[in-house]
């Protein structure tokens, strides 16, 4: 054993050095180019100097760490926050901030356009939802991922997994679930070209019970930009006026979350006036533009503060004030700072066209011609992000394969201990159980010979008592009184009568005991032949009630229960109505008058009679011994056809409850 010991802490020692060399190979390996900058490590340090001197409070660490993340989402680094922010919900009560946390890593990876990281995000996020039954988030995050399949023109695939997510939804009962697959079906029947299947489905989403306002809103405003594409100005403005409906419900419902949605109210008015400006209608424009004004602020969104000034733009324009039109066409160029070249271009394009409708030829060709370049540098640009992502994704799986193959050599090794250890242990404990097994088997097949052994000799004991004592009572009734009989002069003609009455009935309990016993002896033996055939339950306890209460010297009161008209089952009628006969009548030497009560009932594939009151249970115990037998009758009978006999107890009431196979 200390050689084994010795083996096992060698191969421990290999293990861990070759571990340690290839974990520092893999570090060498690393190029300078994928550390942090100076900038980005101060800025890191900073946040976490911040994070560290926060106080015990973890719902507030959290907040902070995601608030972070929102505010430096692009950095690789981010996602540090993250890991930290997910140690402290480590307890169950942070359940929430957990699944919240697990959907910041999507949006993470989502914004850093990591797909492989961003499924595996999504899925983990997905566990952890349901572990934890918080589905918004994760339906959230599935309906994102298939947007993007969307996009990418996948529309059958998109089609399927909605129809999935929404049967998913509806089982969990939860409606941000149904409202994201609704709204994911209704993107890619829009991008197939589908629609007006689009806005069937869009709006069978409104119809969604307790769906908020904010949603709904959401609704209509993608709704209006199919109208839109479609020139149908008219409908379009019917649903931004749907929209403006719901957030003005919104926020005479919640007046603190204005600020939260000036972005979004100053959308819609925007959208009112893309309607306006394609159909010239400067009054209208003019409105939506001054509404648009009071939502407008240093804190917009860029996309939103581009359109803003291109709407005041095509207003100047269509009002012929061309130095304001351009004014603000300039003010939108110069708000890019070498930011977003597709915006740019767009612009270019649209002060072009107003240059060209002013009659300003030359400088609507230098427009067009920006718009041109800026083109070709988005294309550059394009390409170059391409080649920097592919160089980038190359340095990053070479490390990853040399990583993967380290932990490979180590992994092997390890489980070649671990199984040198197991195979040594599982020999030992193979030889104990061998051994603990064959004494277990030894004392267990004594133990069972001798139990069995002493039952055998205790029932052939109560067995003989019984039938002793069953036949000697009637046996010694019939020697004495036929002694009397022979003997005895003098006798009048009653007195012998009497006695040969006494003689006959003796007899025949002599001769019913004797069949008893042999019926007895051939049910146990198997050698008992029946006459089995279709017979109708029902009415064969009717019957056995008619035959008790016709019997002579009947005190038996019967009351038969069933709601069945027939029920048809195949058994010897025979055999079974001296079943019934024998649990309905009163045995010999009952005393008094019996209530007997019995139920019929179907119960799946088989009958069941309960009999309540029966005067085979009612005999004293002296008596109960002797007709002990035609229990064991009833029930090795019954056990033949797969049926039961058992006697038990109901509201403190004695029972027998007979069940026989249909």
């Amino acid at each position: 054993m200390k050689t084994i010991g010795l083996i096992i802490l060698c191969l421990l020692i290999l293990v861990l050095m070759l571990k340690a060399e290839d974990t520092l190979s893999a570090q060498e390996k690393l190029k300078p180019e994928q550390l942090l900058s100076v900038r980005d490590r101060q800025l890191r340090d900073s946040i976490f100097f911040i994070y560290h001197s926060m106080s015990g409070d973890t719902a507030r660490r959290v907040k902070f760490m995601r608030d972070m993340l929102q505010k430096n989402i692009g950095e690789k680094w981010s996602v540090e926050l993250l890991d930290s922010a997910l140690v402290l919900t480590g307890d169950s009560q942070y359940r929430e901030e957990e699944v919240s946390i697990r959907y910041d890593y999507y949006r993470h990876y989502k914004y850093q356009a990591d797909t492989a990281q961003m499924n595996k995000a999504f899925k983990t996020l997905r566990t952890v939802s349901r572990k934890y039954k918080i589905y918004d988030l994760y339906f959230t995050a599935w309906g994102d991922i298939l947007q993007f399949s969307t996009v990418r023109g996948d529309t059958e695939y998109v089609l399927l997994e909605a129809e999935r997510m929404e049967e998913e939804a509806r089982k969990l009962n939860n409606v941000t679930g149904v409202y994201c697959s609704m709204l994911t079906t209704a993107r890619a029947l829009r991008a197939s070209k589908q629609e007006d299947e689009a806005v069937k489905r869009y709006r069978e989403a409104l119809e969604i019970p307790y769906l908020p306002e904010v949603d709904k809103a959401t609704v209509y405003n993608e709704v209006a930009t199919i109208y839109q594409l479609r020139g149908e100005y008219d409908k379009m403005l019917s649903e931004l006026n749907m929209e403006r409906s719901m957030m003005e419900q919104v926020l005479k419902e919640s007046p603190e979350k204005a600020d939260s949605y000036r972005d979004k109210m100053l959308d819609m008015e925007l959208s009112y006036c893309a309607a306006y400006l394609d159909n010239a209608d400067l009054d209208n424009l003019l409105k939506h533009l001054q509404q648009a004004r009071k939502y407008y602020s240093s804190n917009t969104l860029f996309s939103y503060k581009i359109k803003y000034r291109i709407m005041w733009g095509g207003y100047y324009c269509l009002n012929g004030d061309w130095d304001k039109s351009f004014n603000e066409y300039d003010a939108a160029l110069a708000s890019f700072d070498g930011t977003q070249p597709l915006y740019k271009m767009t612009v270019y394009i649209i002060k072009g066209s107003a240059l060209q409708i002013a009659g300003r030829y030359k400088e609507a060709a230098e427009n067009y011609r920006r718009g041109a370049i800026e083109m070709d540098s988005l294309n550059q640009d394009v390409l170059r992000l391409h080649e920097e992502a592919h160089q980038a994704n190359y340095i990053i799986r070479q490390a990853l394969l040399e990583q993967a193959a380290a932990e490979r050599h180590y992994n092997l090794l390890l489980v070649g201990l671990i199984v040198l250890v197991i195979i040594l242990l599982v020999a030992l404990l193979v030889r104990a159980l061998h051994v603990n097994r064959v004494l277990l088997n030894s004392e267990q097949e004594t133990r069972e010979a001798l139990e069995t052994v002493e039952a055998a000799n205790k029932m052939k004991e109560v067995f003989l008592r019984n039938i002793t004592y069953q036949i000697r009572e009637p046996l010694n009734m019939v020697v004495g009184f036929s002694e009397v009989l022979s003997t005895e002069k003098g006798l009048s003609q009653e007195q012998m009568q009497e006695y040969a009455s006494l003689v006959k009935k003796s007899a025949g309990q002599l001769s019913q005991l004797i069949f008893d016993v042999l019926d007895l002896s051939r049910l146990e033996s198997g050698m008992m032949k029946f006459s089995v055939a279709e017979c109708d339950v029902v009415q064969l306890c009717r019957d056995a009630k008619m035959m008790v209460e016709m019997q002579e010297g009947n005190a038996v009161h019967l009351q038969f229960n069933t709601e069945l008209e027939a029920l048809m089952i195949r058994a010897d009628s025979g055999r079974f109505m001296k079943l019934l006969s024998s649990v309905l009548s009163a045995p010999e030497g009952y005393q008094g008058i019996a209530w007997v009560d019995y139920t019929l009932i179907r119960e799946g594939e088989a009958m069941k009679l309960v009999v309540h009151g029966s005067p085979l249970l009612k005999v004293t115990e002296e008596k109960q011994l002797c007709h002990q037998i035609q229990h064991d009758i009833n029930r090795l009978y019954l056990e033949t056809f797969k049926g039961s006999y058992q006697i038990g107890t109901e509201k403190e009431k004695k029972t027998i409850v007979i069940t026989y196979p249909i």
